[in-house]
């Protein structure tokens, strides 16, 4: 399971800094952490719910 999830990283990691020049890779790597850090972002604020912690 864990060679097979490493395995799944490895291919995300080339796919995502491989091709196209230096530049290119890192505005996909800059749009894929935007991406992912709106979607948490979202996630978080649905979960809050108006509640405060304490």
């Amino acid at each position: 399971m864990m060679r097979r999830w490493a395995a799944d990283l490895a291919l995300g990691m080339r796919l995502a800094l491989g091709g196209g020049g230096a530049r290119t890779a890192l505005v996909r790597l800059t749009l894929t952490a935007v991406g992912v850090g709106l979607g948490v972002a979202v996630l978080l604020t649905a979960t809050m719910d108006g509640r405060r912690p304490g």
